[in-house]
């Protein structure tokens, strides 16, 4: 009789643990779909940004990648926001968050569109120093011609600057 009454018990337990599991199961499915629509939005979001980017539609896609910097702490979407604030010729909020980026993904700057990107805007604030030490990294590390040459060219012109008008190099 005793067997009988742990048999019936533990076939108990068992049909209660498949029933939790069976349970959570479908729980842990419907967050993960939840889950991935709003990711997929978010990336049809970040897609249209550079789309409207593309089509020179900065202030649109401003708009979207501000949203996605509220919910992301991205080195892309920073790197995003920076191009665009430079085409709108907001140079010191273009430095901002092209240090974001580095700050978020220090290995940034080993892309050379990256430092193409910065060290222009690093330039334009007048901040020499730094714009120059890119520019020489630039210079070595690729292996596309007209990149050479740009680097070369920002060189010759902020050594210029420094040498000719004494600027301070740090901006």
């Amino acid at each position: 009789m005793k067997k009988i009454l742990e048999l019936r018990f533990f076939r108990h337990i068992l049909i209660v643990v498949c029933l939790v599991v069976v349970l959570t199961t479908i729980y842990v499915n419907q967050v993960g779909q939840k889950q991935d629509e709003v990711w997929l939005a978010d990336y049809k979001s970040y897609t249209k940004a550079i789309d409207d980017f593309k089509e020179k539609e900065y202030a649109k896609s401003i708009l979207a990648l501000n949203n996605l910097a509220e919910e992301y702490n991205s080195a892309t979407i920073y790197w995003s926001l920076a191009r665009n604030k430079v085409m709108v010729r907001n140079y010191d909020e273009a430095q901002e968050y092209f240090e974001m980026a580095r700050e978020i993904y220090p290995a940034i700057v080993l892309k050379l569109a990256y430092l193409k990107d910065y060290s222009s805007i690093l330039a334009k604030n007048k901040n020499y120093d730094k714009a120059l030490m890119y520019f020489e990294v630039i210079e070595k590390r690729s292996t596309d011609e007209d990149d050479k040459e740009l680097a070369r060219d920002y060189i010759e012109h902020i050594k210029s600057r420094i040498n000719n008008e004494g600027v301070d190099t740090n901006g």
